[in-house]
């Protein structure tokens, strides 16, 4: 069987009340060859039996007996990821249906980016948009916030090259806060950072994330 493409990688920790619509948007993507592999970081709620009832052949399935942490995960997918592109996505969040079509696209039309995001608005608990984040676009900008701890590129928006991240080493899991401003000032000395100028990410508030 031939890979696809991309590779979704979504590690979730007790996501229970809103793992099927951040699953199903990913699955009613216009872009469709892609993996989905999800990992269930020993939840307590009922994410792991909400994960087990999408039977979509895309769909790989692992689960931890102990709490890994979110870079921990994302560094074991990786060694999994099959796709010549990886897209993250998280377990409380969702997307629109066009994310991966523009973002893959994108990449393809710019050969230097090696990690491109999107506009995103947040969402409250019950998926009600509360603002909307319009971010740079240019390479330049968009570095230059990085130091400053600027959200100009957002984690989970983002679809990047998986050569450039084995580049760098993937995930540092010690650094457990901001492992992914971490991971993007070690991509600047690599590649081009980019954001599609339309909404594709929805990212959600609510009491219980982590982050």
């Amino acid at each position: 069987m031939s890979a696809p493409l991309v590779s979704v990688l979504m590690p979730v920790y007790n996501c229970g009340p809103f793992i099927d619509e951040a699953v199903q948007c990913i699955l009613n993507q216009t872009f469709g060859d892609f993996e989905f592999l999800i990992v269930d970081d020993a939840s307590t709620d009922d994410t792991w039996e909400r994960l087990q009832k999408h039977t979509d052949p895309r769909i790989r399935l692992f689960r931890n007996e102990a709490n890994k942490g979110l870079a921990q995960n994302l560094n074991e997918l990786l060694t999994i990821a099959r796709g010549e592109f990886i897209a993250r996505m998280d377990g409380d969040d969702a997307c629109l249906p066009e994310r991966f079509e523009l973002q893959v696209r994108y990449l393809q039309d710019h050969p230097d980016c090696g990690a491109v995001g999107s506009y995103y608005v947040w969402m409250d608990e019950q998926g009600r948009d509360t603002r909307a984040f319009f971010l740079p676009l240019e390479d330049s900008v968009i570095r230059g916030g990085l130091p400053l701890h600027a959200n100009t590129v957002v984690h989970a928006s983002i679809v990047a090259r998986r050569a450039v991240i084995a580049a760098v080493g993937g995930y540092r899991p010690r650094i457990s806060i901001a492992e992914d401003y971490d991971l993007f000032l070690r991509l600047c000395s690599l590649c081009a950072f980019g954001n599609v100028p339309r909404v594709l990410y929805r990212y959600r508030q609510h009491g219980a994330q982590v982050g």
